[in-house]
């Protein structure tokens, strides 16, 4: 057997130096593995985190609109002299910005998916957003 010139590996038989590869080669796997464990976690939070801030801009979102609508209905009723038409009015602008999404929704849903791949793949290369 051929000695090798590594002060480690001097006197060792085939069978050790196996054991010692194949432990190596383990070791390696292991960091591997949690490596991409952490990494997974990495983006997984910043995913949910994503999602939790979205979540609570929409519903401060949808607050100030309902506040924010119910004043102009008010508003709208005090000019008119009827509390009704004022809402009558709020609810027919309502529900031609309803007709314009229903419309539009293909356009919309592009909008979005693209802003969400965006999105993705700014997450996926690790940049800031």
């Amino acid at each position: 057997m051929q000695k090798i010139s590594n002060d480690r590996y001097e006197d060792k038989d085939l069978n050790s130096l196996f054991e010692d590869l194949k432990d190596e080669v383990i070791d390696y796997v292991n960091k591997k593995f949690r490596y991409f464990k952490l990494y997974t976690f990495e983006k997984i939070s910043i995913i949910l985190s994503l999602i939790g801030l979205a979540i609570v801009v929409l519903i401060l979102t949808i607050g100030m609109l309902f506040f924010g609508l119910l004043g102009i209905a008010f508003l709208i009723g005090e000019i008119l002299n009827s509390f009704a038409g004022g809402f009558g009015i709020l609810f027919g602008c309502m529900f031609l910005c309803l007709i314009f999404v229903v419309i539009f929704q293909k356009k919309i849903r592009r909008f979005l998916m693209n802003k969400a791949i965006i999105l993705m793949r700014k997450i996926e290369s690790d940049e800031e957003f």
